[in-house]
């Protein structure tokens, strides 16, 4: 790795977007959670040509244009990460199989719970049971991923 290529690496982490690796015009960045899931914004940075996906791009066929096979790519590099990995004193934001979102706080027992200010709806169930979230994002503390 030359130092343009470490340099340029190190500004795309410090701006929280990935660059395809076959691809280095190409950028991707995670947008909001919709009710159809993750989205992500992929950018040709020397076009500037934006698209959003939806992780239904991974359905899509192969012979797709490279904006579809960049979205692929990134969902494929940054999979969704489900609460069971929760640890005590974090903070997620949940989205259940109803469609219903609440932000929680895990506990010692690893049993999360919504309390007044925090969560909406005052959640609360064991984070190993946890098969009826559908998409969990780590808020607190910040990700670093």
């Amino acid at each position: 790795m030359d130092a343009e290529e470490y340099f340029l690496g190190k500004r795309d982490e410090d701006l929280g977007r990935w660059r395809c690796p076959t691809d280095l015009d190409w950028v991707a960045r995670e947008g909001l959670h919709t009710a159809d899931g993750r989205t992500v914004v992929v950018v040709n940075e020397r076009t500037l040509d934006r698209f959003w996906f939806n992780e239904r791009v991974r359905d899509a066929s192969e012979d797709v244009d490279l904006a579809h096979r960049v979205g692929r790519a990134y969902f494929e590099a940054h999979p969704e990460r489900k609460a069971a990995g929760a640890k005590a004193g974090e903070v997620w934001e949940l989205t259940i199989d109803d469609g219903s979102e609440h932000t929680v706080f895990v506990h010692e027992d690893r049993a999360v719970g919504g309390r007044a200010g925090v969560s909406q709806g005052g959640a609360y169930f064991d984070i190993e049971d946890s098969s009826n979230v559908v998409a969990a994002r780590r808020v607190w503390p910040e990700d670093a991923s």
